[in-house]
């Protein structure tokens, strides 16, 4: 298994088993997000999900003795799967799993300057200094590839780290921020920059037509 593979089902494991608790201060992630937003899912509250996940039939059979000594036996094997990107990020699986903190949103936007940017968000109150460990591997990672160049702005108070390319800062491969106990990611600086400008409170940027 490749480094990409263990990244896609460590993100895997993020949005489908870790709980947490919302950030109330905090605007919504869909108060967010650009007018010309194409495609959002939203879990506001994680902990919430589980809860009534587990108040399910299946929920209730999964709680059962046997299916608690399947899971943890599964979980033990990942965890061994998982070892050689966690001596390199300096993170144990369990502990990436308890990043997220409530509210997680992923979402497809239509820039009028490139094409369809992804937009992820995630709410790591608590484990801030765990998120700045997986940002710097990602980076570094991104680094190694030597195909996009790396680059840093302040915007609206906030530092935007940027890789694109040369001739495109743009349409980039990645830009992440954290804001307010919430790491932001996606690729396309002006989509960065129209959610910092909704988070400001620029009603004009942001989504009309989603409720939460």
């Amino acid at each position: 298994m490749n480094l990409n593979q263990r990244i896609a089902i460590t993100l895997i494991f993020l949005l489908f088993f870790v709980v947490g608790r919302a950030q109330a201060d905090r605007p919504a992630c869909y108060k967010l997000l650009p007018a010309k937003t194409l495609a959002y899912v939203r879990i506001a509250n994680l902990k919430e999900l589980v809860e009534a996940a587990n108040d399910t039939s299946f929920g209730r059979m999964m709680q059962e003795d046997s299916f608690q000594s399947l899971t943890q036996h599964l979980f033990s094997e990942a965890e061994t799967a998982f070892e050689p990107v966690a001596e390199q990020i300096g993170l144990s699986l369990s502990e990436i799993l308890e990043i997220p903190r409530g509210e997680i949103a992923i979402a497809v936007t239509a820039p009028p300057n490139g094409l369809p940017a992804p937009v992820l968000m995630i709410d790591i109150e608590g484990h801030e200094a765990n998120v700045l460990k997986l940002t710097d591997a990602l980076e570094k990672r991104i680094e190694l590839d030597g195909n996009l160049q790396k680059s840093t702005e302040v915007e609206r108070g906030t530092k935007l780290t940027v890789f694109a390319q040369e001739a495109d800062t743009r349409f980039t491969g990645l830009i992440h921020f954290q804001r307010e106990e919430m790491l932001v990611m996606t690729s396309n600086l002006d989509v960065a920059k129209q959610i910092l400008a909704a988070w400001d409170g620029d009603d004009e940027q942001a989504v009309p037509e989603i409720q939460g």
